[in-house]
């Protein structure tokens, strides 16, 4: 491990490996709260390294004092839970003597909302002359294996990384590798994965245009064998969605999809584009594909609860093509799956309500407005339609009021509190 100020979370991962290590060497970069002692009280061998702002020359610094045939390699923010530990263990009881082979654990990130991003990385591996860490930032592992021929396994062993749970400190750590990088490009020049990590963090940052531009920099001097050559798709596809720039993220999907015939994901990524810019028919055998094809997970992120994204956007081209039933169904299926995603609840509540299914219909938009990350104008005027409709004037002329905080002109919650002062005042005449 590496570390610095990481008193907080250090004991819950020191806790939870220490059964099943030899030893832990800890590489501490100038922390100043109580890191060191912490890591010495669980029996850590502790070194120190200066801070270069370079992430891979600390983590070969760790492997440096590492004594053990093979190495597994975490963060003070990594937790595994005991099942995953005895998976280790019985891992570790089975290593080749020959270190021939390494091993990519299934990473699960939690965000701040409680979902979950999943992965592989490359997390175990033999400890033998040439095997280092590359990159200042995102570092990495394969390269050196790969040179060496060591063949890479994928474990069904979790570990949650808990780093990305709260908005500050991953956008703190943004900044920061946003900085390294742009130091590292000054002095000494990017190496093509180093344009590729840029571009991750121009994503990050919300700079679309200037994601693009590394990132296609990265694929011209990378090819189609760069390790990020696949993400990039992903990537770039987001990249023009957020632009507004939907037929552009279609002709690079085709593309993808000519190199990577059977990727279901891919094919969940056509579909879902030709939704967003309003072509379902198109979109249908994209995402009827993603349903049926064999699923192997990815070494790029990819949503837990992808499958329930599929029937999210399969439910739409329903929608649009006047198959209420279907598409209700096929959001009761998504809602199954991911029960508080916030667009298959608003879409449900659509649905329910085309179907005169006023009860579902609420009860789907009450839901929705709880999650809504904000204001969401269709579903608050949807939800005081609906209590408009039931009677419940208060709970409606609230909703509009909401609305018209935001907006004071906005015309349909104008006219919704036109209606309900109108029926107020029918029923005190009545």
């Amino acid at each position: 491990m590496i570390v610095k100020d990481e008193a907080e979370h250090l004991p819950g991962c020191l806790a939870c490996i220490e059964p099943v290590v030899d030893e832990m060497v800890i590489v501490d970069t100038g922390s100043s709260d109580d890191t060191v002692a912490i890591g010495r009280q669980y029996g850590a061998n502790i070194h120190h390294f200066p801070w270069i702002s370079d992430f891979a020359a600390a983590r070969n610094e760790s492997i440096r004092h590492a004594n053990g045939r093979y190495i597994l390699w975490l963060d003070a923010d990594d937790r595994i839970e005991p099942e995953d530990i005895e998976k280790i263990a019985i891992l570790k009881n089975g290593f080749p003597s020959d270190a021939t082979e390494a091993y990519a654990l299934q990473i699960i990130c939690r965000n701040s909302l409680g979902e979950d991003v999943v992965y592989y990385q490359l997390r175990i591996f033999p400890h033998i002359e040439g095997i280092g860490f590359e990159g200042a930032v995102h570092e990495e592992l394969t390269p050196s294996l790969h040179d060496r021929g060591i063949r890479i396994i994928k474990k069904d062993i979790a570990i949650i990384h808990t780093g990305y749970s709260d908005l500050d400190v991953l956008n703190k750590k943004m900044k920061r590798n946003f900085r390294i990088l742009l130091k590292k490009e000054a002095e000494y020049g990017l190496s093509t994965e180093d344009h590729a990590r840029l571009a991750q963090n121009y994503f990050g940052m919300r700079e679309y245009d200037l994601c693009i531009e590394r990132l296609l920099m990265a694929r011209t001097r990378g090819g189609p064998s760069a390790r990020f050559y696949k993400k990039s798709y992903v990537t770039l596809a987001d990249c023009y969605l957020q632009l507004g720039q939907g037929e552009a993220a279609v002709a690079l999907l085709k593309q993808a999809l000519l190199e990577y015939p059977d990727s279901w994901y891919m094919h969940y990524l056509m579909g879902a584009t030709h939704v967003l810019i309003g072509n379902s028919a198109q979109a249908l055998p994209h995402l009827e594909t993603a349903i049926r094809a064999p699923r192997m997970i990815e070494d790029f992120p990819v949503l837990s609860n992808i499958e329930a994204r599929i029937l999210y956007y399969l439910g739409r081209c329903y929608e649009d093509s006047a198959l209420l039933d279907d598409a209700k169904n096929t959001y009761e299926k998504s809602l199954a799956i991911a029960p508080h995603d916030f667009d298959t609840l608003r879409a449900y509540g659509f649905a329910a309500a085309r179907l005169g299914m006023i009860d579902q219909a609420m009860e789907a938009f009450r839901k929705a407005k709880a999650r809504a990350p904000r204001l969401d104008r269709g579903t608050w005027l949807a939800l005081a339609d609906i209590y408009g409709f039931l009677g419940d004037m208060t709970a409606a002329t609230n909703l509009y009021q909401e609305i018209l905080e935001e907006n004071s002109s906005d015309i349909d919650a104008l006219r919704g509190m036109d209606k309900i002062t109108m029926k107020v005042k029918l029923h005190e005449n009545s």
